[in-house]
């Protein structure tokens, strides 16, 4: 599988890592590599399994990347394709826009949720949990709304 990764930060830890095929970080570089991607999508370039990983989406909100990277986001789901993205609870809260194109499959992991999670990003209510009892990496993998409770392995540089 080809993976990339779009970051709002040039020093992501993310991106140090070495199976990333290409690594767009800072606004002027997730323009240029959303746009391009999403016209060889269009143009049948790709025909590998591939994913797109969004670090800190939230970060990209408001900037000249949102737009860019939504219309990336909806030629990667037109495709069938896999997108990650990270961020905090309450930007996936929006309905429009990219957070809404995010959340179209009412799929993904929440990670020590508040609870509001549930309702808010994927339309779906956890099952009751009490938050403070919970280890790291504990949470919901949520899959078209149903949600079961999953232990995530921490990484040994963590």
């Amino acid at each position: 599988m080809t993976l990339y990764l779009v970051t709002p930060r040039r020093s992501s830890e993310l991106a140090a890592l070495p199976d990333w095929k290409e690594v767009a970080a800072g606004t002027d570089d997730v323009v240029a590599f959303a746009t391009r991607l999403r016209g060889e999508l269009h143009d049948g370039v790709h025909r590998a399994p591939m994913a797109v990983v969004v670090e800190r989406t939230d970060d990209l909100a408001g900037t000249a990347a949102e737009s860019a990277l939504a219309g990336l986001v909806k030629a990667c789901l037109d495709h069938d394709l896999f997108v990650v993205a990270e961020g905090e609870a309450i930007f996936f809260s929006s309905s429009f826009g990219l957070p809404g194109l995010l959340k179209t499959s009412r799929s993904g992991l929440a990670l020590q949720p508040d609870g509001v999670e549930g309702q808010t990003v994927f339309r779906s209510s956890f099952p009751a949990f009490n938050r403070m009892d919970q280890p790291e990496g504990r949470g919901f993998l949520v899959q078209r709304g149903r949600p079961e409770m999953v232990q995530v392995a921490l990484p040994a540089w963590a």
